[in-house]
């Protein structure tokens, strides 16, 4: 089970040390982005991009038992799990916690919230794109909550189980992904090469 107690602070962080919050950020943009992540999930999943998990720990296991080789293996991640369904999911998952950790948002409400709704919330839309509907709605709660963090910090909350709950349901390993891509995205250089 993802530790968002540990994950929001983490993956804060990781986007303050890439220059994410130099400037204040606005919380539209931090939450459209989260929502393009969704977008390209759907577009990972049209393609049937699912990607080759077990093929890259077996490689990246064999790899590191040579002194030579680090751990993460940025070229092997990007030929069999970057842009995949499971990366998608797992870059929306990481941008939602970044953004509840560059609010006020307290970690421990968001993550005993996401507990409570794990706890009630076994399934969802069967179809794909229904269930990143739905995910987006939440998202787009958290913003129209206008700042009012017990119900801004319930929409994350909402989206996050939701986002969990849609990986299960996909056989995705969102855990693995989300620590992957969190790697990943520490050896890229300052915001990504992006404006923001």
């Amino acid at each position: 089970m993802i530790n968002l107690k540990e994950l929001i602070p983490r993956a804060h962080q990781l986007a303050k040390d890439k220059g994410f919050w130099d400037e204040p950020r606005n919380q539209g943009e931090c939450l459209m982005l989260a929502i393009s992540e969704l977008g390209e999930a759907q577009e990972a999943h049209r393609k049937g991009r699912t990607g080759d998990l077990a093929k890259y720990i077996a490689d990246t296991n064999e790899l590191s038992k040579n002194p030579q080789y680090a751990k993460f293996q940025p070229a092997t991640f990007q030929e069999l799990v970057k842009d995949t369904v499971g990366d998608e999911l797992a870059d929306a998952y990481i941008r939602l916690c970044d953004f509840a950790g560059g609010t006020d948002a307290i970690a421990e409400e968001v993550a005993d919230w996401t507990q409570s709704i794990r706890a009630h919330y076994f399934s969802g839309p069967d179809n794909f794109g229904e269930a990143l509907l739905e995910i987006s709605d939440y998202v787009i709660m958290a913003r129209t909550a206008n700042g009012r963090a017990p119900h801004r910090d319930k929409a994350i909350a909402g989206a996050l189980a939701r986002i969990e709950s849609l990986a299960l349901r996909q056989g995705i390993d969102l855990e693995t992904h989300i620590n992957l891509k969190l790697a990943y995205n520490q050896s890229r250089e300052r915001l990504h090469g992006k404006k923001y």
